[in-house]
This record gives C-alpha cells, sequence and structure tokens, in this order.
C-alpha cells in the first residue's frame, strides 16, 4: 500500500514495481491552446497546437517500515509547437523526493528539482529550480483529496524575463470503475518578472481530466481546463487547454 503510494504521488498512472524499486514511462500528448499568444479580449485570438513527447526513469529507497521513502527522478520531453515554432524545445529534467505515510490514507511527498529548456529561439532558454509539497488523502476505496504548493524560480537567457513564481492547487479524483479515473482540478497562480515589473500576471484555472488503463501498461488520458489571467496593469485575458495523451508505464 505505501509502496504503491510512492508511485502513485510520482507518475502519471504508475503501477508498483517492488522487485527493484525502479520504474519509469513515456507518453505523447497533444494539446491546443485556444490563446497560446496570451492575447487581450480586444485583440484577436492566436491559438497553437503542441506534440510532446516525454520519459522519465526514477529509482526510490524505502524504509524498513515502508513509512517514507527517497526518490530519484530524471525526465526529458520534446515539445513541437504547429505554429509559433520559436518555442520548439528539448527539455531535460531531474528531482529529488521524500515520501512519508502518515498512514495508509494520507501521504505527504515533497520534491526539488531542475528544469533546462532549449528552445529554437535561444533567448527564451530557461533553467528553473522549484520545490513542491502535497499532500493526498484517500477518503474512501474510491475517492480522494490533494493539495499541493509550488514555488520556483526561472533564469531566462533574455533577462528581463527571467522570473520567480508559485501556484497552488487541489483535486478530487473519483475512480468509478477499476482502471479509471475522473478528476476535478482548481489552482491559482503567481509571478513576477525582474526585468518586466507591468508584466507581473496572476490567475486562476478549472479543469476536468480522465485516465483509463488499457491492461497493464498502456493508458490514455484526456483533459480540458479554463484558464483566466491578469497583468499587474491590469490586462486580462482568458484560453481553454485541450489535451489527449497515450502512455506507456514501465
Amino acid at each position: 500500500m505505501v509502496l504503491a503510494g510512492v508511485l502513485s504521488a510520482f507518475g502519471p498512472a504508475a503501477t508498483a514495481q517492488a522487485d527493484d524499486n525502479t520504474f519509469g514511462g513515456a507518453e505523447v500528448a497533444y494539446t491546443h491552446d485556444s490563446n497560446f499568444s496570451a492575447s487581450p479580449a480586444d485583440v484577436p485570438l492566436s491559438p497553437d497546437s503542441s506534440t510532446v513527447y516525454f520519459g522519465y526513469l526514477a529509482h526510490y529507497w524505502p524504509s524498513q517500515d515502508l513509512r517514507n521513502a527517497v526518490l530519484v527522478r530524471a525526465e526529458g520531453a520534446l515539445v513541437r509547437q504547429r505554429t509559433f515554432t520559436a518555442f520548439d524545445s528539448t527539455d531535460y529534467g531531474a528531482s529529488l523526493g521524500l515520501y512519508h505515510a502518515f498512514s495508509t490514507r494520507n501521504v505527504l511527498t515533497a520534491s526539488a528539482g531542475l528544469l533546462v529548456r532549449h528552445f529554437s529561439d535561444s533567448s527564451f532558454d530557461s533553467h528553473t529550480r522549484s520545490a513542491q509539497a502535497t499532500l493526498k488523502h484517500k477518503l474512501t476505496a474510491t475517492v480522494s483529496l490533494r493539495e499541493y504548493l509550488t514555488v520556483e524560480s526561472s533564469r531566462v537567457s533574455t533577462a528581463d524575463f527571467s522570473n520567480r513564481g508559485w501556484s497552488i492547487g487541489t483535486s478530487a479524483t473519483w475512480a468509478p470503475v477499476r482502471r479509471s479515473q475522473v478528476s476535478l482540478n482548481l489552482s491559482w497562480w503567481g509571478r513576477t518578472y525582474d526585468g518586466a515589473p507591468g508584466a507581473d500576471r496572476s490567475g486562476k484555472q478549472a479543469g476536468v481530466a480522465a485516465l483509463r488503463q488499457l491492461g497493464e501498461a498502456l493508458y490514455v488520458r484526456v483533459s480540458i481546463a479554463r484558464q483566466r489571467n491578469e497583468t499587474l496593469a491590469g490586462v486580462g485575458y482568458k484560453n481553454t487547454n485541450y489535451s489527449f495523451a497515450l502512455g506507456l508505464d514501465m
């Protein structure tokens, strides 16, 4: 029970690999953003679509009583935009995580990581350091709640775009039948820019996602999310994101 919790906290649909404590996965995702360029309401929207090829590998070391674990994870991604190809990127990341089970129904995970992104337009290249804490509560055999807090700092090649940010969120997940789950998600976030204070912004998001496991390794995931954002200067904009993904857990 506890080991499965470690994996579910760090992987999209991970299944326990208790024999060698190593697991990984790969995913191909298609996403459409209705307002990729963050255009305000009085400006025509500029939508775009992207395809993301993502993979990760992780290993964990559980304590003798199986209530605690240390986890290391490495990941990589290729992001390809359909229209705004200057934002095509190759991403690399690594993180160190800690896991603690208060009980079989309440668990805490904390992690710190680094993400490096290299874009087609190198002026957007970035190094992002982040830390996250997550609480997960299993209310019944089919219903769970999750809350998280994230802080991050990004150093961007174009210094004015370097920024610091935070986000908080909560989700409720329902697994009505075996191998299927539906999640409702709410989140709030804010970001400040080192050299462009007028671009400081905040936002909120509401979304729904569904995941279906296909056998022991494959899964399919669909989601839709609606965002509302506003800059410090009072300029607001909205966008809707649609996503479809096919993944493999090893």
